[in-house]
């Protein structure tokens, strides 16, 4: 119980692209590639010019349009903010572009996640980055 506060700063020199592709997540997550069985995470890929703001839980997965495409060579700031009660996850990339799934929150024994950011290459030879600023954590305490 109690409402989950991350936030995240981050930075992406270059974007992915079908030839050099990579699949960028920060978040709430349950392992360091990009294959996520639990999480709320931001997802860039070029699947999309946007960011995508991604609940799943046991592999059961919403994919939520920011409606901010991803700039190169940009500093965001990301928040993720889960309710008390787990039945919602508010997204915002500088204080805007506010997205709140409420399906496919992993909660419950076996769903468990933790704070992370990963980059999984998967097409092109030229290597990838992005640069983490800050990751700020808090939890209430407060119960649902």
């Amino acid at each position: 119980g109690g409402i989950l506060d991350l936030t995240w700063r981050f930075y992406v020199p270059t974007l992915p692209t079908g030839g050099d592709d990579y699949e960028l997540t920060i978040g709430f997550i349950d392992s360091v590639n990009s294959s996520h069985t639990d999480g709320a995470y931001l997802l860039l890929s070029s699947a999309s010019a946007n960011f995508r703001y991604i609940t799943v839980s046991n592999s059961s997965a919403t994919n939520t349009d920011s409606g901010l495409a991803a700039v190169a060579a940009t500093w965001y700031k990301l928040r993720i903010v889960v309710n008390a009660a787990a039945t919602s996850v508010t997204f915002t990339i500088d204080g805007a572009s506010s997205q709140s799934p409420a399906t496919n929150i992993p909660t419950g024994a076996g769903r468990e996640v933790g704070i992370g950011a990963g980059i999984t290459k998967s097409a092109g030879t030229n290597s990838t980055s992005v640069y983490l600023d800050y990751a700020r954590f808090a939890w209430s305490g407060v119960s649902a």
